[in-house]
């Protein structure tokens, strides 16, 4: 409602350690006049509890062979 962003992100840390220190060192820290947030990511309660599911593979749908300049019909190149 005031027009602000929530300003969210996702941050992947180089340890488990990392991650404690800047959970415990940032949290509730002042930002642009409001507390940050900072936590461990954890699974959305509307998504089930597990993990998202992989995106599905993009199906590669061979394009049309089009002749060549002058009508002749197209021929395979050495790869």
């Amino acid at each position: 409602m005031s027009g602000r962003s929530k300003g969210f992100g996702f941050v992947e840390m180089g340890s488990e350690d990392e991650a404690k220190k800047a959970v415990e060192t940032l949290n509730g820290q002042d930002f642009e006049g409001r507390p940050m947030v900072v936590n461990e990511a954890r699974p959305r309660a509307d998504a089930g509890g597990g993990e998202a599911p992989a995106a599905p593979a993009a199906e590669e749908t061979p394009a049309p062979e089009a002749p060549a300049e002058g009508g002749e019909e197209p021929t395979e190149e050495a790869a």
